[in-house]
């Protein structure tokens, strides 16, 4: 269903004081983009999700906290467009690099494989 289409995807991992400031960021974000994206055309937005779960490495939980965020466009022209609004109009209530540990990116990711299903 979505192959062909253009995948942003970040993932956050963030320490335990700053897990609601990150709620809060999701949240915000999540209310700016319904408000603002495109819902056809070639900058339309298919999805968003924000996802979160505890960090784990070598099977243990670091005690930090992971928020991911992915969200669906119909071509990289949907991407460009988010960044040129997050520039203009995102507000959010806390920066998004405090408390971070660290930061993934994969902004254009070019879908490979889709398999959906209801």
């Amino acid at each position: 269903m979505y192959e062909g289409k253009t995948q942003l995807t970040r993932i956050w991992v963030v320490k335990p004081e700053f897990v609601n400031n990150w709620n809060e960021i999701t949240e915000a974000h999540t209310k700016w983009m319904a408000e603002t994206h495109y819902r056809e055309g070639n900058k339309k937005l298919h999805f968003l999700n924000w996802s979160t779960a505890p960090e784990i490495k070598d099977d243990k939980e670091t005690g930090n906290t992971m928020f991911v965020l992915t969200e669906v466009y119909e071509t990289s022209v949907g991407v460009d467009d988010h960044a040129q609004q997050a520039k203009e109009t995102l507000s959010l209530p806390h920066s998004t690099k405090d408390g971070v540990v660290s930061l993934t990116i994969c902004d254009y990711g070019a879908i490979k494989h889709s398999l959906w299903k209801d």
